[in-house]
């Protein structure tokens, strides 16, 4: 079997199918933490791409809501039940674009502007729960349903190339927070999407070249 050709999932769990018992996989420590970093490193490549649906408020528009990057903070996982693996990650942080226009009415006239803004998440946790083990025999691969929690801890939109930029940053203060919970809200669903989409195909490679004993 070259190792080589099988995904990093499978590559890890061909490592670990050596201490399996019947049921569950026994997984040292050491690649529980590798596992976790493939996990995550795995999900940072989805939640990069991850897209926001246009926001409209009473004074202001947003669209192209795109994240530009999304990097790992601290990684760990745990064990807190029998076959299930609960992998988190700390501290991440994310960075986002969107175009935008706004309006606000000072006195007499209107102030309209639009432009494009720059947004920042940081103290990022995102936690998901996996299952190893095996059926038949055989090794099992699975994402546990509704397990994902997310937060973005802090997060700031500022607009740059624009005049009167300090009023204009006053109308953004006023929406940040929704588009902060949309990226929030989008999350789960995003690491939800590419667990369930690539499952199947992770289990066939498993069942195709690994062969455990109960």
């Amino acid at each position: 079997m070259n190792l080589k050709k099988l995904h990093p999932f499978v590559v890890l769990l061909v490592l670990i199918s050596a201490t399996a018992t019947t049921g569950c996989l026994t997984v040292p420590q050491n690649e529980l933490d590798e596992l976790a970093s493939i996990g995550a490193n795995f999900l940072k490549g989805y939640l990069a791409q991850l897209s926001i649906p246009r926001q409209k408020g009473s004074n202001y528009e947003a669209w192209n809501i795109k994240l530009e990057s999304f990097n790992l903070g601290a990684i760990s996982i745990k064990q807190p039940k029998r076959c299930q693996f609960r992998i988190c990650i700390k501290g991440a942080y994310l960075r986002a674009r969107a175009d935008w226009k706004a309006w606000k009415k000072i006195w007499f006239f209107t102030l309209r502007k639009s432009g494009s803004l720059r947004a920042s998440g940081s103290n990022i946790d995102l936690c998901l729960t996996i299952e190893l083990g095996t059926r038949n025999g055989r090794p099992y691969f699975s994402y546990v349903p509704k397990s994902c929690y997310a937060n973005i801890g802090k997060f700031d939109a500022k607009v740059y190339n624009t005049s009167l930029k300090w009023i204009v940053n006053l109308i953004i203060n006023l929406f940040e927070k929704r588009i902060r919970d949309k990226i929030e809200d989008r999350i789960c669903p995003a690491v939800e999407s590419a667990m369930t989409k690539n499952v199947a195909k992770l289990n066939q490679q498993l069942l195709a070249n690994l062969h455990l004993r109960g």
